[in-house]
């Protein structure tokens, strides 16, 4: 796909144009015909309903709530590994290149419809095209023009089915080993089952039959057809709108806040080293203007100095505690010339026409000031020490336990809560709605108290030197109030709208990286584009609304300012003769400053309270996300489970309240050491079966007992430990080899070189390096599938739990391996009962029971013996689809 650099160059003659459909497809959140066309537009002509009818995906889309417009979650979370890979195998159909990669397409849907997939669509709509086909199915190789065959990255033989046969080679060998892998346990020869290889219609249960269809097979308009283009938005909407509070914030979210913090003690202790911090500022101001008063004074003149000293020590004083940044003193702006020689210092005003004195008697009582002075600096810079100590340690808490809050409420969210909210709106209030609890609150807190503390000291300034401004507090800040108020109503609720256009961007944009190739492959680089875009913007509009309600307060509370100051202004100028010039000066000033603060308070109100929303988006996640049912009513003695007998009693179990039931009366016994193969129709139910073991959803109906304990009565974690999975898409996590097999630390490395050589994949690892310590990459990336689920056979090798569950754990592998890791199951599991759901037969030939699940319910049930010697069973017709008749070698 050109996605790789290699040595050489590769044409292709004669076509332009290439698609694939991968192994472990992508699945983009929105609706199925979306989905299936990646990205195309979706015409409902006779094309679109032939790919849906060749792809076998008309039975599933009639099983949806709303057809092909039913909402598909996020990489696929409401459709099973066969769907989401034939939706990926129809997604490259409908694109109608010149040469199609199909990279095992084949390994997670069952027989029947395998052979549908192959021969409708491969071979009879593709016909004409060139297509590079992959796979472990070996029983198609012979009807394909050329077979490439390929060992540790190299080419070993080439050339069609008969001549490779012939040559009693490497493929030969293959073709014996699968042969023997899909004899049925009774013995009965290939020559002697009845082959279907010819992909009639009738093999393929509740299929859609096609009539008078067209020379592909495909179907011309029916019923069911027609019934797939009548959609309703009602239904099949899997996605949630994500909740938006409305109205103030919440006592609650306050509350939440602090308790963080550590309680309202800690919250109270952090506004007093504040209020501590900025009294200690101002008392170094009043007791420099002591000092200067005692010891200088104005030449014959000490009523001037009283009156003088008055004016400018207050206002300097106010202006040096409401200044954030730096400190200034009255005098900066005056020169103290000093004659020590005389012990008389002769200094001058800043007009230089009056001369201050020091006496000799005063200057015994320079060392106190000094000594005060002094100290009170000290305690000023040791109380910011303090101060910034106390509130990083105490805003590093809160933002820590909320993170670990939020994060433990989902991990116990139940599976709905992750179908209904894409990966990308958790991501939104883990990262944005956290970075502002990290970072961006505790500054506007530190700077709230600091501007705060500066209104209250600047407001008791001014009244002390002016008391007649007490009366225009009151009005004023009414005033400010109420802008606060008008304000804070529509820049709330854009923060908020800003915050929740911020998850569909993140969504998007974490699906793209997880199906880039594909998106590459279609060449829909420029539509995605234009959706990243379009997210973009609606979340770039929501983010300016916010800021243009910022500057709209703004410059309205920097108008009303000025129409304050305007007022008190013409105020003095027309009470001029009754007020000393003076007084009217420091009144003016006086207003200037106090209105200026006061709005810049207001501004951080507003500033607060919107950054706040991040806090109350993560208090939902902390008291609204529902959680899993935690409680326990049953403890278990030690050990259990030790048989590992299962019973499942009438089981009933919905994904929603408002879903129909995906299992319906499930009714067996599994007796302790059983090895039990569950195999059914993609869709079928099969996993939902491993879902209600687990209680990934409660039961709406029945029991399941496990050793005569019913599960549900048992705590999650216990439950959960006691069973070992290896799920459909193994789950690899970023780290060493050692720290996936053993995540706890409870094995040596000789234990866990072992289960790695049991799953024969102890070579493998040796030879990529660092043994134990090579790094694997997020999900896995470096192995591919069939690897990473033989890494997480080996994990469950180490746990030798009594309930091993393999769901399709040996789907992605070849015949010959898949042989190995069932005798190494057979060997290494021997005590334990086994659960294998399986779309390859014979992996599930070897077993003890076999069960066979259709629509959420139990069609049959026996040993592979008693099943196949029933002609008319239904696993006797799948057994008979997979057989493969090799010709004499």
């Amino acid at each position: 796909m050109g996605n790789v650099s290699i040595g050489v160059s590769i044409k292709a003659r004669g076509a332009n144009t290439r698609t694939c459909a991968t192994q472990a497809p992508p699945e983009f959140q929105g609706a199925g015909g979306e989905i299936t066309v990646a990205h195309l537009q979706v015409i409902y002509s006779d094309r679109y309903q032939n790919v849906l009818f060749v792809c076998g995906l008309q039975p599933d889309l009639l099983l949806l709530a709303n057809g092909d417009e039913t909402e598909i979650g996020d990489r696929g979370t409401n459709l099973s590994g066969g769907q989401k890979q034939r939706v990926s195998l129809a997604r490259a159909v409908y694109s109608d290149s010149d040469i199609y990669l199909l990279d095992d397409v084949l390994s997670a849907v069952d027989v029947h419809v395998g052979r549908h997939l192959f021969h409708k669509c491969i071979k009879k709509f593709l016909k004409g095209k060139s297509i590079i086909f992959t796979t472990h199915q070996l029983q198609y190789l012979k009807h394909c023009d050329e077979i490439l065959v390929m060992e540790k990255g190299d080419f070993v033989e080439k050339g069609k089915h008969e001549e490779l046969l012939s040559l009693n080679g490497y493929y030969s060998s293959m073709m014996k080993q699968f042969h023997q892998a899909t004899d049925n346990p009774s013995k009965t020869s290939a020559e002697d089952v009845k082959f279907h290889d010819d992909g009639d219609q009738g093999s393929i249960p509740q299929e859609v039959k096609p009539a008078n269809g067209d020379k592909n097979g495909a179907p011309a308009k029916t019923p069911e057809v027609a019934k797939l283009q009548q959609h309703d938005a009602t239904k099949g909407k899997l996605t949630q709108a994500e909740e938006m509070e409305v109205g103030e914030i919440a006592w609650g979210t306050y509350y939440a806040y602090i308790s963080a913090m550590g309680g309202i003690c800690v919250a109270m202790f952090v506004i007093l080293i504040n209020i501590i911090t900025s009294v200690s500022v101002v008392f170094s101001d009043w007791w420099l203007s002591i000092w200067i008063k005692t010891f200088y004074v104005y030449s014959g003149n000490p009523d001037q100095l009283n009156s003088s000293w008055q004016s400018s020590t207050t206002l300097s004083s106010w202006q040096s505690s409401t200044t954030l940044s730096s400190w200034q003193s009255s005098t900066s702006n005056s020169s103290w010339p000093v004659n020590t020689t005389n012990k008389e210092i002769t200094s001058f005003s800043p007009t230089s026409t009056q001369s201050l004195l020091v006496t000799s008697e005063a200057s015994s009582g320079l060392d106190f000031y000094l000594t005060v002075y002094v100290s009170s600096m000290g305690l000023i810079v040791l109380l910011m020490i303090c101060k910034g100590f106390i509130g990083a340690t105490y805003y590093v808490r809160a933002a820590c336990r909320l993170h670990d809050k939020s994060l433990t409420n989902v991990m116990r969210a139940p599976m709905r809560f992750f179908y209904a909210n894409p990966p990308g709106r958790i991501l939104n209030r883990f990262s944005k709605d956290l970075d502002e609890a990290d970072v961006y609150i505790p500054q506007l807190q530190d700077t709230f108290f600091q501007v705060l503390n500066s209104v209250v000291i600047s407001l008791i300034s001014a009244i002390v030197v002016l008391p007649w401004i007490a009366i225009a507090v009151v009005p004023v800040s009414i005033f400010f109030y109420f802008f606060k108020f008008v304000s804070s109503v529509s820049v709330r609720q854009f923060k908020r709208l800003e915050n929740i256009t911020r998850s569909p961007l993140i969504s998007h944009m974490c699906t793209s990286a997880q199906g880039l190739s594909t998106i590459v492959t279609f060449k829909q680089q420029r539509n995605n584009i234009q959706s990243i875009r379009a997210y973009t913007d609606i979340s770039t509009v929501a983010t300016f609304l916010t800021e243009m309600s910022m500057r709209w307060i703004g410059v309205r509370l920097d108008l009303a300012s000025a129409c304050i100051t305007l007022t008190t202004a013409l105020a003095l100028i027309l009470t001029k003769g009754s007020t000393d010039a003076a007084q009217a000066a420091l009144a003016l000033t006086l207003c200037i400053r106090v209105v200026s603060i006061m709005q810049f308070l207001i501004r951080l109100l507003n500033e607060v309270e919107t950054r706040l929303t991040s806090i109350e988006r993560l208090h939902q996640y902390e008291k609204k996300l529902e959680s899993e049912n935690q409680s326990f009513i049953d403890t278990p003695a030690d050990g259990w489970p030790n048989e590992g007998r299962i019973v499942f009693s009438n089981v009933q179990m919905k994904y929603r309240a408002d879903m129909e039931p995906v299992l319906n009366e499930i009714k067996f016994d599994i007796h302790p050491r059983q090895k039990v193969g569950i195999v059914g129709r993609t869709g079928a139910g099969k996993s939902s079966l491993a879902a209600a073991l687990f209680r990934l959803n409660e039961l709406s109906g029945g029991h399941i007992y496990i050793d005569g304990v019913d599960v549900g009565k048992v705590s999650l974690e216990l439950l959960r430990s006691k069973i070992s999975t290896i799920p459909q898409d193994p789950v690899l996590f970023a780290g060493t080899m050692r720290y996936n097999l053993d995540p706890f630390a409870k094995y040596t490395d000789d234990v866990m070189w072992k289960a790695l050589e049991a799953v024969h994949m102890k070579e493998k690892v040796k030879e990529l390096g660092n043994d134990l310590d090579y790094m694997i990459q997020e999900n896995g990336e470096n192995f591919s599938v069939g690897e990473r689920q033989l890494i997480c056979l080996a994990r469950a090798i180490l746990r030798r739990n009594k309930i091993l569950l393999l769901d399709e754990a040996t789907a992605s592998i070849d015949t010959a391996t898949d042989s190995m890791i069932q005798q190494t199951i057979r060997e290494s599991f021997a005590e334990c009962t086994v659960l294998t759901i399986a779309h390859r037969l014979n992996t599930v030939l070897h077993c003890d029971v076999i069960i066979i699940m259709e629509a959420g319910r139990v069609m049959e049930m026996g040993s592979p013996q008693d099943l196949l010697s029933d002609p008319r069973s239904y696993f006797n017709t799948m057994m008979s689809a997979q057989t493969v008749k090799t010709p004499s070698t």
